[in-house]
């Protein structure tokens, strides 16, 4: 094997390891990960509740709608 090709050998590596570097860099951990998600999850719950909550108002309010309706002798 010769310099030159030993030298390419020992670019090519340095270059691979400057790439793993980059991809190591943009990665989150495993606990990350997880904390993250357990964040995402906790909003979805309050939103889901929230919708729950939104429904049933709705339902009350276009029940008393129909009420006053019937009072005002419009329905």
């Amino acid at each position: 094997m010769g310099r030159d090709q030993s030298s390419h050998i020992i670019e090519n590596i340095n270059s691979l390891g400057a790439k793993v570097d980059k991809i190591e860099a943009g990665m989150v951990t495993r606990d990350e990960f997880n904390t993250t998600m357990d964040e995402v999850l906790t909003i979805v719950r309050r939103l889901d509740q929230e919708r729950v909550f939104t429904m049933e108002w709705v339902r009350r309010i276009e029940a008393d709608v129909e009420r006053v309706k019937k009072h005002l002798h419009l329905a």
